[in-house]
């Protein structure tokens, strides 16, 4: 289950990179990388210090080899032997650890245990029994952030965490326990789908809520390191959508190594300016003007990346951005503008949703989704 938009089931999933330095290739060309993951899709992705990559979603091969709904693929993206996890289940969210230990997230149980919406496996894939967190039923984790300091930022569905009143956020210590110098109030009104920490340890949130801890925050809202809401007047984007509903959510959330902001998701407006599920914030909450999509994707924005030079990879559902053909896959300018195919090619790009994205150290850029083609490959 994809929780922040229903998912289309083919038959096949995909992961794939694309290429982006120059070279005999076209930058943004489908790269001869096919892990060939049968079942319905790839919804999280998560790179290793060494270049392995984790995946995780819902399917039951890898390759020739049995794998159920998590696998490590080895650089050319083979599937990695030595690492034996599986599961019952779906993850939303994956998570490396400065050590190495695999952070999971979804609705899951795992190794044959009872761990369900949060695990962490050791670095071959083995259950971590160390790490142990309850949730409420019918509970979902859709997204997760580790701090520098180990500690782990959950978002989601839920309304406890380890018997502790905690609505839709909490935060882990690295051994798995509720760290309760981290009191987020009486939470979110709704559901919480994107997260990312800031350099100063500030967390933003994304999400379908229109309140955080009782004030007014319309699908995006800042907290300080302790939980509680920054104060108006240093982050106040409460008017982020004048028509902010359950039909419109942030779904994705990243900070640039400026400060600003950028957002995907079902929106169309941000601080009463058209942003067609797209959008970048200053750092203080206000609308960055000097990044124009123009008439933004057609369709929402799933997931999005940011390159060391700036530019913007975005994966969706959308077939068109600012009016140019783009089928679920495009990268923008770090002034919004569309990329041309000159310098960033994915051809007729992903026959349906690209949920994950990731770049990888080399530059080259990793989808995980449901679709079964790309660029008719």
């Amino acid at each position: 289950m994809k929780i922040p938009f229903p998912c289309f089931a083919p038959a096949l999933a995909f992961i794939l990179t694309i290429t982006l330095p120059a070279g005999a290739q076209t930058p943004g060309t489908r790269e001869t990388y096919n892990p060939k993951v049968a079942g319905i899709n790839v919804l999280a992705t998560a790179l290793q210090p060494d270049g392995k990559l984790i995946i995780g979603g819902t399917f039951t091969a890898v390759g020739d080899a049995a794998r159920a709904n998590i696998a490590r693929l080895n650089a050319d993206g083979t599937v990695d032997a030595s690492f034996t996890s599986s599961s019952n289940g779906e993850f939303n969210c994956v998570a490396v650890q400065a050590d190495g230990k695999i952070v999971l997230g979804g609705n899951f149980t795992v190794n044959g245990s009872e761990n369900r919406r949060i695990a962490r496996l050791n670095e071959g894939g083995s259950l971590d029994t160390t790490f142990s967190v309850s949730m409420g039923e019918n509970s979902f984790i859709a997204n997760m952030a580790v701090q520098t300091d180990g500690k782990i930022v959950l978002v989601g569905g839920f309304g406890s965490v380890n018997g502790t009143a905690r609505n839709k956020i909490a935060r882990l210590n690295a051994d798995g326990s509720l760290d309760t110098t981290f009191n987020p109030g009486i939470g979110a009104n709704d559901n919480i789908y994107g997260v990312a920490v800031q350099a100063d340890g500030k967390i933003l949130l994304g999400g379908r809520f229109t309140n955080i801890n009782g004030t007014l925050r319309k699908g995006i809202a800042r907290l300080n390191p302790d939980g509680s809401m920054e104060p108006t007047g240093t982050f106040d984007p409460s008017t982020f959508d004048p028509a902010f509903n359950s039909n419109n959510q942030v779904s994705c959330v990243a900070v640039q190594a400026d400060g600003k902001i950028v957002l995907g998701g079902s929106f169309t407006y941000n601080n009463g300016t058209a942003r067609s599920h797209i959008s970048r914030l200053n750092a203080d909450g206000s609308l960055d003007s000097s990044f124009n999509p123009g008439t933004g994707a057609d369709s929402p924005v799933r997931s999005l990346a940011i390159q060391a030079d700036g530019k913007i990879v975005l994966g969706g559902s959308f077939t068109k951005l600012n009016g140019t053909v783009r089928n679920r896959i495009a990268r923008l300018h770090a002034d919004g503008s569309l990329e041309n195919t000159a310098t960033f090619n994915p051809g007729t790009g992903a026959d349906n949703w690209v949920d994950s994205v990731a770049v990888q150290v080399d530059g080259k850029i990793v989808l995980g989704g449901s679709f079964s083609a790309v660029n008719g490959t």
